[in-house]
């Protein structure tokens, strides 16, 4: 989850510096429209034209890096998977099947006490 967040962040500031620096890197407040001039065909008269054209400023570029810095330093919120333990011990480690609950299980049958014709038979 934090690399993903991070990601995340770092893809945000790539994408909108790349934004910025495509757009011709303005280094002034962002403009929304831009001003050409023209030139009257039949006076000869300058005049200017406005033409709706966003261009990304420093406010862009600054909320942008702000933004992705929130969002890297929201990662970490989250706390890291714990690695396991690996213990190494010389001794072999014996490992019994333990039955499932599933299986039956199957107890041996107890051997009963000799009987006294049994005992008279081996003397």
């Amino acid at each position: 989850m934090r690399q993903f967040i991070r990601l995340i962040a770092l893809s945000i500031l790539l994408a909108t510096t790349l934004f910025w620096l495509t757009q011709g890197a303005h280094r002034d407040w962002s403009q929304t429209y831009t001003t050409r001039t023209e030139i009257d065909p039949t006076t000869q008269i300058e005049y200017e034209v406005r033409e709706n054209h966003y261009i990304p400023g420093l406010d862009f570029l600054g909320l942008s890096i702000l933004a992705s810095f929130l969002i890297f330093s929201s990662s970490f919120a989250f706390r890291r998977r714990p690695k396991p333990e690996i213990t190494l011990h010389d001794e072999a480690i014996k490992v019994e099947p333990q039955p499932t609950q599933d299986e039956p299980v199957e107890d041996e049958p107890a051997e009963e006490p000799p009987s006294d014709e049994d005992k008279k038979r081996l003397v």
